[in-house]
Parts: structure tokens; sequence; C-alpha cells
């Protein structure tokens, strides 16, 4: 049996969704007959944090979490950034950063992390883009940074994604379907972020399909 790791936030954690049997991780792994190990880990930022969140208990940013991922995945989805936008103190950074202090140096350690630590290959490894919010352009995130700094918009958090990664072969995926929710909830959220059942249905079936591409 096929083992898929998911390294995300609240989506991966299951937000959204009415009982674990419909978190997308599960529906993919269901559709493939795979076996589904999630490390999703609700209000957590790829970038590394100067000021703990005490929601988030233990606060650890993806790379500190990815230690813990067993070392024989078949494949690794990695799926975040939205927190990083919303609620991250990290500065966005430039391309060519290498420390995970950043947002764009935290995706390039990422990238280096599983590549290079751990042996995987770049096809058994994909960034998820974030999938369109209600706030995505808003100066403040989701209202929780600090005001006196105007932040980066949702939209070049995704950029340095597809910057980034690209850089080591590694495939990013847009979710499709998903429209920039105008209402909370919307026909695809509970709340205009975290998808509802219809919509974890539709972000499991289109990660089920990119593997069986793969050959899975």
């Amino acid at each position: 049996m096929k083992k898929i790791g998911f390294l995300g936030d609240s989506i991966t954690e299951g937000a959204g969704a009415s009982d674990p049997a419909h978190v997308y991780s599960t529906v993919c792994c269901r559709l493939l007959g795979a076996e589904e190990f999630n490390y999703g880990l609700s209000g957590s930022r790829m970038a590394r944090q100067r000021v703990a969140d005490r929601a988030c208990d233990p606060d650890e940013d993806y790379l500190l979490r990815a230690r813990w991922m067993p070392k024989d995945l078949d494949f690794v989805f990695i799926f975040g950034g939205t927190n990083d936008f919303g609620h991250g103190d990290a500065e966005l950074g430039q391309l060519g950063d290498k420390t995970p202090w950043t947002f764009y140096g935290a995706v390039y350690c990422l990238c280096q992390f599983f590549l290079e630590n751990r042996g995987y290959s770049k096809d058994q490894l994909a960034f998820i883009l974030p999938t369109p919010r209600i706030d995505q352009d808003s100066d403040n995130g989701d209202g929780q940074k600090d005001n006196r700094h105007k932040w980066p918009h949702l939209s070049a958090y995704i950029k340095a994604i597809q910057e980034v990664v690209p850089q080591f072969g590694i495939d990013v995926i847009e979710l499709q379907g998903f429209s920039k929710p105008l209402t909370k909830p919307s026909e695809l959220t509970i709340d205009g972020l975290h998808p509802n059942d219809k919509g974890h249905r539709m972000i499991g079936e289109q990660l089920a399909a990119y593997l069986k591409k793969k050959g899975f």
C-alpha cells in the first residue's frame, strides 16, 4: 500500500469538514487505496516566527514539523502559505533567501530538506498553492498583523511558491474550482477560507487525479 504524507495547516488538519472522513487528505487516500499520514496543524506557518502563536501549541513551523514525518513515504504534499499571509510575523523576503526566517527562504529550506536531508526525489513532492480567501487583498492579513506595517497580499505568497519550488524541479499544484469567496460562508467554504465538505472533496479528488497521472 502506498503511503502519502500531507504537511499543512488547519485545512489539512480538517477544519471545515463535518468529520474526519470528509477531510481532503482522507478523500485522496481513499480514492487511491493509500495509507494517509496527516501532519496538519491549525495556525501553523511555513516561515519561522519571531513571536509564537499561543493558539498553536507547539507553534512549530513546517520545517520543524517535517522532521517528524516518516522517511519512507511514497509521496508528500505540502499545502500552506495562507497563515503566513494571515497572521505571520516573518517577512516575505525575496528570491535567493535560504533562511527559514523569511517566507521565500522557508519555501527554499523545505524543498532542500526533503530532497537532501530525506532523500526524496522531485517526483515524490508537490506544493499546493493557497486557495483564494475572503480577505486576500488586505494590507494587514486577517487583521492580526502589526497595522503599522503594510504587509504583502496573499498573491505575493503564491508568487513566492511559484518562483522557488520549480527551481528544484518540484511540481506546484493550483487547485481548480475555487474562486475568491465574496461572502462567508460560500459554496465551498464555511467561512471564506476553510473548505466545507464539498470543498474538501474537490481538493481530495484533484490530488488523487494528479497522483493517478503519475502512476499511482
